[in-house]
């Protein structure tokens, strides 16, 4: 792969940026944009630590779920935080360059 290329995870994201030129990103397009093995990931871990905390009710068992929803509350501030600057980045982002860039990738690449 040539340097200035784009890699395929630029490409998605110039992709998904361009899909909200000029409006503002709901909450639930920026968590659709998560892949599913990170909902299935979050939703196992989650699913066992709950219910190791209902069976087990031990201090571990209450530690691990207080980090999974720590997690879970960092992932939320963080779609919030972008839906909140999105529109001051819309305003600085070269449109034209975003759009020669996707108009340089091979079709095939998502």
């Amino acid at each position: 792969m040539h340097k200035d290329r784009i890699n395929r995870r630029g490409l998605a994201l110039l992709r998904y940026w361009s899909r909200l030129r000029g409006r503002a990103p709901t909450i639930v397009e920026a968590f659709a944009r998560q892949p599913a093995w990170y909902w299935a990931a979050n939703l196992t871990v989650a699913a066992f630590v709950v219910l190791d905390a209902y069976f087990n009710g031990d201090l571990v068992s209450h530690l691990l779920l207080g980090f999974v929803g720590g997690a879970w509350a960092r992932d939320l501030g963080r779609v919030f935080q972008f839906t909140r600057e999105w529109p001051h980045i819309d305003r600085a982002l070269d449109w034209h360059a975003v759009e020669r860039e996707l108009a340089r990738a091979p079709q095939g690449d998502a």
